[in-house]
């Protein structure tokens, strides 16, 4: 059976037939690696190559790790779908919105309509959602077991489920439900006897001093609660359970909280009448105007917010720097537990909705190391700085470097050492460490020969689009080479 490359090379393959266009394969093998492999750390990289739409906070989520996102696009037939990674999950209904992702990204829940015209709860495709209607914005605990959303009964009460059953029996109305992460614990607001929107946690009041309670976040472990309310002077003020903690500002919304609950993060006016994001009580967006919608990291050392810049551009900002500079209209950021991953909603030059995504740096630049290592006794040893989110790098020594051993991030292969003979590729997680170091002994495999130097090559790794596509273009130039030889020959 033929094996079938990916399309997009496909596409390149058959228009390589001629030789006019082989250029332009090269450039098009080269520009699709990159934006495959996504390697620009420190920058925003659209993760989204067609049209995508946003019309609230959730309309996109990422795991905890940041290597997987979703979101809800519009394909070609004008369908509103979700996207996992650029791939569609949702064939089966339509009207699709607000995924959710799980903590390590196997699971994903969204709201879409099913072929009834019901609107209902799919996880991973499938339905959850029997015996209620108008079910809508679903929340999933970290290891995806558990699910809750709220969605309106047979008596037209609308109600909190998790895992399909009514959990809210108590109150009326209720909404927007949040999902502790082993998911033993659901907040949600919701209306009392007297008529006031309170904040309810497993179907109990924990707002009483307050009105209209709004917007409640939930910690890991689920115990501490932060939510918005109106205190007795008319002020929206910001509350960790039952306690203010927003004095000096007014108007404050949107609360976050780190995994501990240690850290809380929302948008307040201060005494200026300019949106701030305030952490802990303190500005920390100084700098930029009409800031809003705060994402905090697990440990709550990150922050990210929508602010506007000097020149009136909605801007991503993450601890007070902006991350999406080349792109317009960005808003609704998203930020993975570490911190390191950032995903948004925004407009690209040609006016498209787009999926961006922003990733860390780790180490410093310095990757490419081509030396001549003294023999020294039949040994040698090369410490190579390293940048990149996860970096991939290759060492090669032809049969000059065997066996070898090598140490990244504090660990050391296992004794023995597998030879690199040849070419070996590494690969090491993002983390604290810079530096990685290869060792071994100087001679050639089997044997050892007494040689002056061994020639050791550390380069940055390329992708797997890249390395497809490269063999794709050494195929192609061997074909037109043999039917060259051919005209010749004839």
């Amino acid at each position: 059976m033929k094996k079938q490359l990916p399309l997009n090379c496909n596409i390149a393959n058959k228009a390589s037939r001629y030789f006019k266009v082989q250029a332009f394969v090269i450039v098009y093998c080269l520009l699709f690696s990159v934006y495959q492999t996504n390697a620009q750390c420190g920058q925003a990289n659209v993760i989204s190559p067609i049209n995508n739409s946003a019309d609230w906070a959730d309309a996109h989520s990422i795991s905890c790790d940041g290597s997987t996102a979703v979101w809800h696009i519009n394909d070609a037939m004008g369908r509103v779908q979700i996207s996992k990674n650029d791939v569609v999950i949702s064939s089966g209904s339509t009207s699709n919105f607000s995924p959710q992702i799980s903590c390590d990204g196997s699971d994903v829940v969204w709201f879409g309509t099913d072929a009834m015209g019901v609107l209902q709860i799919y996880k991973n495709g499938v339905v959850i959602s029997s015996g209620s209607t108008n079910n809508s914005f679903p929340q999933i605990s970290c290891d995806g077991s558990d699910v809750v959303w709220f969605g309106i009964d047979a008596m037209g009460v609308r109600q909190i489920y998790k895992n399909d059953v009514v959990i809210s029996s108590e109150s009326i109305n209720n909404r927007n439900p949040q999902i502790s992460c082993d998911g033993s614990d659901v907040v949600w607001y919701g209306i009392d006897a007297m008529r006031v929107n309170q904040i309810y946690k497993n179907g109990v009041v924990i707002s009483s001093g307050s009105t209209n309670n709004r917007n409640p976040q939930i910690s890991c472990d689920g115990s501490d609660v932060v939510w918005n309310g109106t205190d007795a002077m008319g002020v929206t003020q910001i509350y960790k359970n039952g306690v203010v903690i927003s004095s000096g500002s007014t108007n404050n919304r949107f609360p976050q909280i780190s995994c501990d609950g240690s850290d809380v993060v929302w948008n307040g006016t201060d005494a200026m009448g300019v949106l701030q994001i305030y952490k802990n009580g303190v500005v920390i967006s100084s700098g930029s105007t009409i800031n809003f919608r705060p994402q905090i990291s697990c440990d709550g050392s990150d922050v990210v917010w929508n602010g506007t810049d000097a020149m009136g551009v909605l801007q991503i900002y993450k601890n007070g720097v902006v991350i999406s500079s080349g792109s317009i209209n960005n808003f609704l950021p998203q930020i993975s537990c570490d911190g390191s991953d950032v995903v948004w909603v925004s407009t690209d030059a040609m006016g498209v909705p787009q999926i961006y995504k922003y990733s860390d740096c780790c180490g410093i630049s310095d990757i490419s190391h081509n030396d001549l290592v003294p023999n020294n006794d039949g040994t040698f040893s090369i410490t190579v700085s390293y940048a990149g989110d996860d970096p991939s790098v290759t060492i090669s020594g032809g049969l000059n470097a065997s066996p070898a051993s090598y140490t990244a991030s504090g660990s050391v292969c296992d004794d023995p050492c597998e030879p690199i003979i040849g070419e070996v590729t590494f690969t090491y997680p993002c983390g604290t460490d810079t530096e990685i170091t290869f060792s071994g002994d100087c001679g050639f495999d089997p044997i050892p020969v007494s040689i002056d130097s061994c020639e050791i090559t550390v380069v940055p790794t390329m992708g797997q689009w890249g390395l497809i596509c490269l063999g794709l273009l050494l195929l192609i130039f061997g074909v037109v080479s043999i039917k060259q030889r051919k005209v010749v020959v004839g």
